[in-house]
């Protein structure tokens, strides 16, 4: 469905609404129905692109671009969101969409031993993959809590680099604060595979024999050269 505007496009998509604003599209699948529940609120040459297929958003502004479900754009100029759930916002470019911008994610898991586990966007699979030739600034605000209440929180702060796709993360102790741990034995990090995966990980580490839910944001400020 299309409010208004000029030149706005919805094709291949279900349940979805660019409400104004010009040059806007919504962009399935020719012929498939593959995007759902899309919303373009206004601006100008946004767009939802294939492979956001699950209620992506842009609220407006101005050539910004969605790549995956559930992410959020809420204005500005030529962000770009490429991760799951990923929250993207720019106010402009150097050269390239995306390569000045702030992102926000928040991750899950349960743990149940004291074996390190990464946090996921979705709970199970999905990851943060931070894309090629770009550094970022970090810091991720990790808490995990058990049925009984015992809680560890932890702050992270550092810096990631990608180059050719190997994520190299440094987080230096000082940056690394435990916050509470009734347990004495947690931990969280950033860290990567170390392959061209891109991948930049929040690991926890819980208490032996204990069921644990984490979840973890995850702030980034992010340059890109070409």
């Amino acid at each position: 469905m299309i409010g208004g505007g000029y030149v706005n496009g919805v094709q291949g998509a279900e349940y979805s609404f660019i409400g104004g604003g010009s040059n806007n599209k919504i962009e399935g699948v020719v012929g498939i129905e593959n995007v759902f529940g899309a919303f373009i609120g206004g601006g100008y040459l946004n767009a939802v692109q294939p492979s956001a297929m699950t209620a992506p958003t842009i609220s407006g502004g101005g050539n910004n671009t969605v790549y995956a479900s559930f992410t959020t754009i809420p204005g500005g100029q030529q962000a770009v969101a490429t991760n799951y759930a990923q929250l993207a916002y720019s106010s402009g470019q150097f050269q390239n969409p995306g390569d000045s911008q702030y992102s926000l994610y928040v991750l899950r898991y349960t743990t149940t031993n004291s074996e390190s586990q990464y946090l996921f966007l979705d709970g199970a699979i999905s990851e943060v993959v931070l894309p090629g030739n770009r550094s970022c600034s970090f810091t991720a605000r990790v808490v995990g809590r058990d049925s009984a209440g015992q809680t560890c929180a932890f702050n992270v702060r550092g810096g990631a680099s990608s180059v050719g796709g190997v994520v190299t993360v440094a987080v230096p102790t000082a940056t690394n604060e435990k916050l509470m741990d009734t347990w004495g034995s947690c931990s969280a990090t950033l860290t990567s595979t170390g392959l061209a995966d891109g991948k930049l990980r929040v690991q926890v580490t819980g208490p032996t024999s204990d069921s644990v839910r984490w979840t973890a944001t995850l702030e980034t400020v992010e340059v890109a050269n070409p």
